[in-house]
């Protein structure tokens, strides 16, 4: 099968297909999207049109690096969540009812993926051109083998529920069964933050198997476990050589997302952005982004977090047009001097003052184990 041909003008790189593969899917408004698209590339090449070179945008740009990421806003989170999962450790540590003590170290470990690791798991989902801190890492690795430890303590509990002597009514049953569940879940979930916040070399095979860990909690009733399915499973393929594979696997860009789905398929979405970019796309990604701004709008009723998520696609433009306008050659002086300009204009829209939150991946990982309370259900002897 021969590759899709881009519009004839190979500067821009507009590979229709991109759009066209969006656009299939709303048949009613199709055409109307497509033109509407179009017209946003359009705007950009006939901005250059034949008037003599300009003089190229100077050097001191905002960088998008300049926004994100919020590192005193990353370190109160992470300063919060390691707390919370340290006392959730310690009760568990003092509780002598094996099934408390169990929903306590799994409420210790999903309170590490989802809270402590988000910073990371956000940066990393945010951040398109650039490698993850060492320092990043070594306490991913580190925050990673505490919810690792607590996992395996709190099945370790779970077994000696069923290993005792004593009979357990049909309720207590019911709740090993799902806290077991729930700590396989996490488990899985473990894996994969791990291999993709790795910033060493990819191991292909490991990330599949990851991957394929991640397909049965695609069909799950929750949305919210889908959602976070498809997201980490389409992150972890992305770090593989060829990237189409991801965005068969990803949710459409014009398509709505089920509300109890967000974030994990808002960010599916910037995701799917982000490839399309990295394919050689900028403009088809530019335009998708426009469009997924605007659809905010309907999306998130919350003001301060639809701020946010239009604010985070603002922020992928500018990092796509910092990378385009980096790789342009010196003799391409009007197009690194439209980038420049769309660059400066995204920075006082988007980015002035204190307005710099973008919408993070918060949970990382859905709530699998909530902090137990206190009247939870407590083994009990069954008459014989």
């Amino acid at each position: 099968m021969s590759k899709r041909k881009p519009i004839s003008d190979v500067r821009w790189r507009v590979p229709i297909g991109y759009l066209g593969d969006e656009c299939r899917q709303f048949r009613a408004t199709g055409c109307l999207v497509v033109l509407g698209l179009l017209a946003v590339v359009n705007v950009a090449r006939e901005s250059f049109g034949d008037s003599p070179t300009p003089a190229d945008v100077g050097g001191d740009l905002a960088k998008p690096s300049t926004f994100w990421p919020d590192l005193d806003a990353d370190k109160k989170v992470v300063e919060a969540a390691r707390l919370q999962a340290g006392e959730l450790s310690r009760r568990a540590g003092e509780e002598v009812v094996a099934l408390r003590k169990a929903a306590y170290h799994l409420a210790s470990a999903n309170a590490v993926l989802s809270h402590e690791l988000e910073p990371a798991a956000s940066n990393g989902l945010l951040t398109l051109y650039s490698e993850i801190e060492a320092s990043t890492v070594a306490d991913v690795q580190d925050a990673l083998s505490r919810a690792d430890q607590s996992i395996e303590l709190g099945l370790a509990a779970l077994v000696s529920i069923q290993n005792g002597e004593a009979v357990v009514s049909e309720e207590i049953r019911t709740e090993v069964e799902r806290l077991e569940e729930a700590g396989r879940s996490l488990k899985v979930f473990a894996n994969a933050m791990r291999t993709y916040l790795d910033s060493g070399a990819v191991d292909t095979d490991q990330v599949r198997d990851r991957a394929s860990e991640l397909s049965f909690f695609r069909e799950n009733a929750d949305p919210k476990v889908a959602g976070a399915a498809r997201l980490w499973q389409s992150a972890l393929r992305s770090r593989e050589s060829d990237s189409q594979p991801v965005l068969w696997n990803l949710e459409y860009v014009f398509s709505a997302p089920a509300v109890a789905s967000l974030p994990y398929s808002f960010h599916g979405r910037i995701l799917r952005c982000r490839i399309v970019a990295s394919r050689g796309a900028e403009s088809s990604a530019l335009a998708l982004l426009h469009q997924l701004e605007e659809q905010c709008d309907e999306w998130f009723a919350d003001p301060e977090l639809r701020a946010a998520a239009r604010r985070t696609c603002a922020f992928l433009r500018l990092e796509i047009l910092q990378s385009w306008r980096d790789r342009l050659a010196e003799g391409n002086a009007d197009e690194r001097t439209w980038c420049g300009e769309q660059m400066e204009l995204l920075s006082k829209d988007y980015f002035q003052g204190s307005r710099r939150t973008l919408y993070r991946l918060s949970p990382a990982v859905p709530i699998f184990v909530p902090p137990p309370q206190e009247n939870s259900p407590q083994p009990t002897a069954n008459p014989g």
